[in-house]
């Protein structure tokens, strides 16, 4: 992330400084945020299966959740 902050406040050296890291803090988290919720989610997914637990339905690779999607199954 601080790699690519430095990267946008490059392009973006003609703004002010406060303008620039403001644009520079918003482009990257929002490039990097979904990335680093898949990262969490895997790992938090990986652990459950490390400790015995089965994960979520619908949430390991490869898996649809036991109703389908967008159904309710009234739990």
């Amino acid at each position: 992330m601080i790699v690519g902050q430095y990267v946008v406040e490059l392009i973006l050296l003609a703004l002010p400084n406060a303008a620039r890291n403001s644009i520079a803090d918003f482009v990257v988290g929002t490039l990097f945020a979904p990335f680093l919720a898949a990262v969490v989610t895997l790992v938090y997914d990986r652990l459950k299966l490390a400790h015995g637990q089965q994960p979520e339905p619908g949430t390991a690779p490869g898996t649809t959740p036991a109703g389908g999607y967008g159904q309710y199954d009234g739990g």
